[in-house]
């Protein structure tokens, strides 16, 4: 962020006066100010002794632990711990952990495609593809969904373990492998490739039946013996993790997104004409993170997002499928001679997944997703079809390890080098036909660097194609052999340049941790002093008349600054937020939010003063506004026919028929934050009523008496945390996050995963016993 002031910034003024800023963009992508911020939070609370249960620093306070993304229980995130220096998680150490986890899945890849007798040089081949294609280079973003196909391989080389000896032990391994993929936090990729891996569990299953000679009545019965295996391993598998599930369950339910229909759900779709995109990735333009190159135009504007947005730069990565031009040749090649290569279970399980799964990707516009929409399970919960190119691109890569071993051991390949003839014919058909009817077929070639930048796309991709031919043409001919493996060389070399060209230019952010999240005009350390002599209160953002999450501040500071914020992108709002957001004019929020401090956008620049009319952050209501509906309790606030600073308003159903009769004005109670968790409340008044805390309502949050006493806690305001006090009270009031569902799943989890350690390690003494005996 370059902020250029227009006034001076004194370090001992609190806040006092006003200080006006010059408007400034914001740079960054999602691992820069929502995964890096949010490991750093995880790192540095841990660090201190505190598990991160709730962050206060966003959005009013978030149940921080049970956001799935945020990837808390996965036992790599924990390593990060260890780089936390001087109070800040090492900018360098998070883009190692990101770096070997790649490393773990190419190794973890080239392992599984070696079970299954295939060559070192295909497997290096298509271990690059699953790495670098378009998902998995992409979706770095949203590193946690790449991590989870990282560890795909794991799953499957567990289930072809089983294959090699059936017994529970493995069975109990596969469930162990599947959990692992849960962990990261990105349970839509998990689901797809869970659906990949059980396709792949059931062909397997066939084709040992086949080896067999069973007849088909055996056959039936085997295959539906292996769904009750399948089904049974991986409900172990929920079990084991429901540390993790029911808490992410929960938050799901009271997440903005569990409203969300099948328009929402199905929103990023691919088009038909976007396909072009799998032969060509960057055919319309390119989307960096920053930077000024030819800028991605290509996106979908019949979408939801644009429709909002006016924009849909993000579906450059989330629609990306592109495995080099060696990935398209080899699944074309796969499905046009499906019956000829029918022999290999992997190969088909890939054959078959890479067709579903593009046809998924479609989406609303392919007629499949719809029907898997209402009668698959778990496809409603998820949106975003496309994200289903993690099973195309991991397939992908497989059909490329199978391709090139063909090619390598010289299988076929009179009928290979026929079918890459009439695939390069069709590339030039289709340079000439863009050459002749590009400009006059789309409106935007009007402008000739777009056109022109496409046509070296085009270019691009058919000289990679000419140098898969030409391998194909050279190899094994006699003449040519002793210089086979110089030849092999150069096909691997070209699909690692292929890939680098098509996505390594998105990786070339020049935006570090330090500059964008770094207090450069003193504004952090100025709000921080405001804090401490007036009480706790947050920073607000508005623009438009609305807050908004970056004006002067970058959005989510509250990860790595002691500072609270009412905005900030987080992956799951609660649905209290979005209702107050939605309900209520930002003169109530301002107040009920307890924003202290404004920056607000204005034509002359960013103003930042102080709200004097913020509400504290904890206050003691004797008056109470009871309403049936949200809708009714909104348009009183609204509408100022309840006086919202001395008169609370509430749900008839959390309440009852509960009456107070005070006509004392609302009270200040003083708050002093313990840990993050917890704050300790004193209430000034023993009369009854209800203490509003500042904050999102969240069940979880607890409130208790030194002496033992428990009271209520309830809803206020559409969406505020509410104490109950009918007896009323006086002193000290402990209000802490303490959520059962956390301690029950751990309960689960604990009783499953030692059964499940205390079966593999029976039955590993029972195999190390029985093979004494033999010798």
């Amino acid at each position: 962020m370059d902020n250029d002031c227009d006034g001076v910034v004194d370090p001992d003024n609190a806040l006092d006066a006003t200080i006006w800023y010059f408007d400034a963009d914001q740079d960054g992508d999602d691992d820069l100010y929502v995964f890096f911020p949010s490991a750093n939070y995880f790192a540095t609370s841990i660090k201190d002794g505190v598990f991160p249960f709730w962050l206060p620093g966003l959005r009013s306070g978030i149940p921080f632990y049970s956001d799935i993304q945020m990837g808390v229980f996965y036992p790599l995130k924990w390593v990060l711990v260890a780089f936390v220096q001087d109070g800040m998680l090492s900018q360098q150490a998070y883009q190692n952990y990101l770096v070997f986890q790649y490393f773990i899945g190419g190794v973890l890849f080239f392992r599984l495609m070696r079970m299954h007798g295939l060559c070192r040089s295909s497997a290096l081949a298509g271990s690059m593809v699953f790495l670098f294609s378009g998902f998995a280079a992409l979706h770095i973003i949203f590193f946690s969904s790449v991590e989870v196909v990282l560890l795909m391989p794991l799953v499957l080389i567990a289930i072809k373990h089983y294959f090699a000896r059936k017994s529970l032990s493995r069975v109990l391994l596969i469930s162990l492998a599947v959990l692992l993929t849960f962990l990261p936090g990105f349970p839509q990729i998990t689901l797809y490739m869970s659906y990949f891996s059980i396709a792949y569990w059931l062909i397997l299953a066939l084709y040992d039946e086949l080896d067999r000679q069973n007849d088909w009545k055996r056959i039936g019965l085997s295959l539906v013996r292996e769904l009750f295996i399948i089904a049974a391993t991986f409900i172990a598998a929920l079990i084991m993790g429901a540390i993790v599930f029911l808490p992410a369950f929960e938050n799901w339910q009271y997440s903005h997104r569990a409203d969300f229909g099948y328009e929402e759900i199905a929103d990023t779709s691919m088009p038909f004409y976007y396909l072009v995109h799998l032969f060509f990735p960057n055919f319309t333009g390119v989307m960096q993170p920053t930077g000024n190159e030819v800028q991605y135009w290509g996106f979908n504007r019949d979408t939801l997002g644009f429709e909002r947005y006016n924009t849909g730069y993000w579906q450059y990565w989330a629609l990306s499928c592109y495995a080099g031009q060696i990935g398209i040749i080899a699944f074309l090649y796969s499905v046009v001679f499906i019956r000829a290569l029918w022999k290999s279970s992997f190969r088909l399980a890939c054959t078959l997944g890479a067709v579903f799964a593009l046809w998924f990707i479609l989406g609303r516009y392919g007629g499949l997703y719809r029907v898997l929409y209402e009668v698959l399970p778990g496809i409603s919960a998820f949106r975003g079809p496309g994200r289903m190119s993690s099973v195309f691109n991991t397939a992908q890569a497989v059909l490329v390890v199978f391709f090139v071993r063909d090619i390598i051991q010289g299988e076929s390949i009179a009928r290979i080098r026929r079918f890459l003839l009439v695939v390069g014919g069709l590339y030039l058909l289709f340079l000439v036909a863009f050459v002749v009817y590009g400009k006059n077929a789309c409106a935007l070639y009007e402008h000739a660097e777009l056109y022109r930048f496409s046509l070296r796309q085009l270019g691009v991709g058919i000289a990679f194609t000419a140098v898969i031919i030409l391998v194909t043409q050279l190899i094994w001919r006699p003449r040519l052999q002793k210089y086979n493996g110089v030849l092999v060389g150069i096909l691997l070399l070209s699909i690692f340049v292929d890939l680098f060209m098509a996505h390594g230019g998105f990786h070339k952010g020049d935006v570090s941790v330090q500059d964008y999240f770094g207090d450069k005009h003193g504004l952090v350390s100025q709000f921080q002093k405001y804090t401490r002599q007036n009480g706790p209160c947050r920073f607000g953002q508005v623009a438009n008349g609305r807050l908004n999450e970056s004006v002067v501040m970058p959005r989510n500071m509250g990860y790595i600054h002691d500072i609270e914020f009412p905005e900030g992108y987080v992956l799951f709002r609660t649905a209290a937020d979005s209702r107050m957001r939605k309900n209520l004019p930002t003169d109530a929020l301002l107040d009920l939010l307890n924003i202290g401090v404004v920056a607000e956008r204005t034509p002359k620049g960013v103003q930042v003063r102080v709200h004097p009319t913020a509400l504290p952050r904890a206050s003691l209501y004797g008056r109470i506004a009871k309403y049936d509906s949200y809708d009714e309790l909104f348009e009183a606030v609204s509408s100022k026919t309840m006086d919202y600073r001395n008169q609370v308003a509430v749900l008839r159903s959390d309440v009852g028929e509960l009456v107070f009769d005070s006509d004392r004005p609302r009270t200040a109670c003083i708050s002093k934050k313990i840990t993050n968790n917890r704050w300790h409340i004193t209430c000034p008044s023993s009369d009854p009523g209800i203490i509003v805390v500042s904050q999102m309502y969240y069940p979880g949050w607890t409130a208790m008496t030194p002496d033992g006493v428990h009271y209520q806690v309830i809803e206020t305001f559409g969406g505020l945390t509410g104490i109950l006090l009918p007896e009323g009270s006086s002193g000290d009031i402990d209000f802490r996050f303490r959520p059962r569902i956390f301690f029950m799943g751990l309960t689960v989890s604990a009783v499953s995963f030692s059964a499940v350690v205390v079966i593999l390690l029976g039955g590993a003494m029972r195999r190390r016993n029985g093979k004494r005996r033999s010798d």
